[in-house]
């Protein structure tokens, strides 16, 4: 499979808006979220999307293309928190690093309406590519504490939603080899803790949204998640994209965003 940049979008090339407010989470470089909030009269008590941007979870992948759709959302009078994390190739990034990470910037997420008029009741994880899998991955981990997955529902967008599978496919030069340090075979009980797949149901409503032109996650592993999602119970949909790469869904210039905005305004209450 191609790298990530493969099937590039002009959205990877153009700053992003600037951000309302740049809020660190953690002392660590790259513990902190860019917020974006709605202006004027549909400010008041906004909905919070809390997104996790991609890029194999490698640090040359940084959160700044996820910005221009934080930026649509807000358009949209929606409260929207672009998380950064630790990732491979900076001190704490990989594995427990970026997973703890993940955990401490949604739950400090949670906490925005104390500062900002944000109803943070329900909250909707929209997370791309390895941002999509950690999305999927925080809600198995929110499951471990009693009412944590209250008011949650999540977004995927070509998610890397099977570690496994992705290791046998090599992604992006065996970028899980990276997050993780080996194998399914070297560290089983790993890849069951990180691996969405593994951790079914999840529990929350679910849609995963996958071009089918994807060269750099395969549609093919959007649809055996969904399938093994919905035997365990999971309400989850697919939303499949055809004639679509795998950027065009988070530039807001593409029609595919036009297909994300609808599912997340539908998820995040305001349809």
């Amino acid at each position: 499979m191609t790298d990530p940049t493969s099937s590039r979008s002009s959205i990877l090339d153009e700053p992003p808006p600037s951000a309302d407010r740049r809020i660190a989470y953690g002392d660590a470089p790259s513990q902190f979220g860019d917020l974006y909030l709605p202006s004027g009269s549909i400010r008041r008590r906004a909905p919070l999307v809390i997104l996790l941007h991609g890029g194999y979870w490698r640090a040359r992948y940084r959160l700044g293309y996820f910005g221009h759709v934080a930026a649509a959302l807000a358009d949209d009078g929606i409260a929207a928190w672009n998380m950064e994390y630790r990732r491979v190739g900076e001190v704490g990034g990989g594995w427990p690093g970026t997973f703890d990470d993940v955990r401490a910037g949604i739950a400090f997420g949670r906490t925005l309406h104390r500062e900002f008029e944000i109803d943070t009741s329900h909250v909707l994880l929209l997370g791309h590519s390895a941002g999509g899998h950690l999305a999927l991955w925080a809600v198995a981990d929110l499951a471990a504490n009693e009412g944590g997955r209250d008011g949650i529902s999540v977004v995927a967008l070509a998610p890397v939603a099977d570690l496994g599978d992705a290791w046998a496919r090599r992604l992006s030069d065996h970028a899980v080899v990276g997050l993780l340090g080996g194998g399914p075979d070297d560290w089983p009980d790993l890849y069951a803790i990180a691996c969405p797949s593994r951790r079914l149901p999840l529990g929350v409503p679910t849609c995963v949204v996958h071009g089918m032109s994807d060269t750099s996650v395969p549609f093919d592993m959007a649809e055996a998640f969904v399938a093994r999602a919905r035997d365990a119970g999971d309400d989850v949909a697919l939303v499949a994209l055809e004639n679509t790469d795998h950027f065009e869904p988070v530039d807001p210039t593409t029609a595919a965003f036009g297909v994300v905005r609808r599912v997340v305004h539908d998820l995040a209450g305001l349809t």
